[in-house]
């Protein structure tokens, strides 16, 4: 349990430290003197949030050091039993788990934890586990335990903790991930590495659709990218060919050209060439299309009572082509399952993936 109290602490100094720095001098070494310390009376202190006094300093006879005597505030640590509370796992061996709670050292014994997790030291890592794989407690993970007893000595105290109760053991993200080992970086991230390597993922998905952004303003299309979904384009294009387009409107479409376009009531746009262009001005301009491997033309795809297509129908025209590229995106869209284990395992590197 956490406190907030006042104490007390003797700062010894040189005279070399003696000037118009002494303050901050004295301030600093108690920081450094009390800081990650422990004692048997108080727990261990955390951090010294404030400095109320300082004291007149008291020459040491003999020596010539000064003792000066402060008076501080901090926030310190003191276990008691039957608290409960998170660690992290920082050893695993046949008598039991060691583990971490902040600054505090804690045992638990092989007979504190549940009967049904046994001790495997053939694993890649030690560990507890239960039969079925389904709670695999090893070096790094986090766990939640019981006291069920404290040891303290002058400058020290050392815990002894339980798994056998209600909602003990592992906790967090480390419960919730798979037992395979490409998590185990995750399991060993404490909460501030996860929150960056989170941003790291906002970042790479920020970037992409900047770039898509960027892409739309340079080609002037609303999809500056593409794929061929079908073969009524073949030879010209194959299923899986990716397509860069733009939609240059102050350029007239003309036949020949390989448009994109859009049809009310479709959701997936159609790559065709136009055959036809009525044109009476750059606004009123009447297109027909037919895909190359097709027998007859296009009016059997548009909407009911539509013979032409209209400028605003064009999507875009194509500028160039990356073979086989976009064949990733039809398997993501047949096979759903493909498509969530991409985003999965791409998820999963950037988490992962550590700037050195």
């Amino acid at each position: 349990m956490f406190f907030h109290l006042a104490l007390d602490h003797e700062v010894c100094l040189h005279p070399k430290y003696f000037g118009p720095n002494l303050n901050e001098t004295i301030k600093m070494k108690l920081f450094n003197e009390v800081e990650g310390t422990c004692t048997g009376k108080y727990g261990f202190v955390i951090a010294v949030t404030t400095i109320d006094t300082i004291g007149h300093g008291v020459i040491q006879p003999g020596r010539g050091f000064v003792i000066y005597p402060v008076r501080y505030k901090a926030i310190v640590f003191r276990p008691f039993k039957g608290q409960v509370v998170d660690g992290v796992v920082t050893q695993v061996n046949k008598v039991g788990i060691f583990c971490d709670i902040g600054p505090l050292s804690c045992f638990i014994s092989r007979h504190c934890i549940p009967p049904d997790m046994e001790f495997n030291p053939n694993a890649e890592k030690p560990c507890y586990k239960t039969s079925d794989d389904s709670v695999v407690i090893r070096n790094d993970d986090e766990v939640r335990v019981k006291l069920i007893g404290t040891r303290v000595d002058a400058n020290d105290i050392f815990a002894i903790g339980t798994l056998m109760d209600d909602y003990l053991g592992l906790w967090g993200m480390t419960s919730l991930l798979p037992n395979y080992a490409m998590f185990d970086e995750i399991r060993r991230m404490d909460i501030r590495q996860l929150f960056y390597q989170a941003l790291n993922f906002g970042m790479v998905v920020s970037s992409a659709l900047m770039i898509w952004k960027g892409m739309m303003v340079l080609t002037g299309a609303d999809s500056p990218v593409v794929v061929v979904l079908s073969g009524s384009m073949e030879p010209a294009f194959f299923r899986g060919d990716l397509l860069l387009l733009t939609n240059d409107r102050q350029d007239p479409i003309r036949a020949g050209d390989i448009t994109v376009f859009k049809i009310e009531g479709r959701e997936i746009p159609i790559v065709h060439r136009v055959i036809k262009v009525h044109e009476k001005t750059t606004d009123d301009t009447k297109i027909l299309t037919k895909g190359d491997n097709n027998q007859v033309d296009d009016r059997g795809l548009y909407a009911p009572g539509q013979l032409w297509l209209a400028r605003t129908d064009i999507v875009g025209r194509t500028k160039g082509i990356l073979p086989y590229v976009g064949m990733v995106t039809i398997l993501m869209n047949d096979y759903p399952k493909f498509k969530y284990a991409v985003l999965l395992l791409l998820g999963a590197f950037v988490l992962l993936h550590k700037e050195n």
